[in-house]
């Protein structure tokens, strides 16, 4: 999954979201996580607030890419999601942006939909 989040921006947490609890959970310790981690559903412990009409976007590009993948047969797919913190504490905590409107100020959210078979 390195190269899908092509960024000049690291990407501090990466996480393939399948819609699922059931084992959805990344086994590592949080002192053993680190930018090449790939977590799961049941990890991502971030609220994401949106304008509305990035919500509405958002929402939009989700029901195309569901459309292609039906019309293909594609059953198995996830959302990857990458994100970049633009602060760190000195001792190396990532520290989410807190109330702000992390879109609205372009906190570089990579977002894309990604069929697990490759034929996308």
């Amino acid at each position: 999954m390195g190269n899908l989040f092509c960024s000049k921006y690291n990407t501090h947490r990466r996480y393939d979201l399948k819609g699922s609890s059931l084992g959805q959970t990344t086994d590592k310790p949080e002192t053993e996580l680190n930018e090449t981690t790939i977590l799961k559903d049941l990890d991502l412990n971030f609220i994401f607030r949106l304008q509305p009409f990035r919500f509405e976007e958002f929402c939009s590009q989700i029901d195309r890419d569901c459309e292609l993948l039906e019309q293909e047969g594609i059953m198995d797919y996830s959302l990857l999601v990458g994100i970049h913190f633009r602060h760190i504490s000195p001792d190396g905590e990532l520290v989410p942006c807190g109330s702000e409107n992390l879109i609205a100020k372009k906190s570089r959210f990579l977002l894309l939909l990604l069929a697990k078979d490759g034929s996308l």
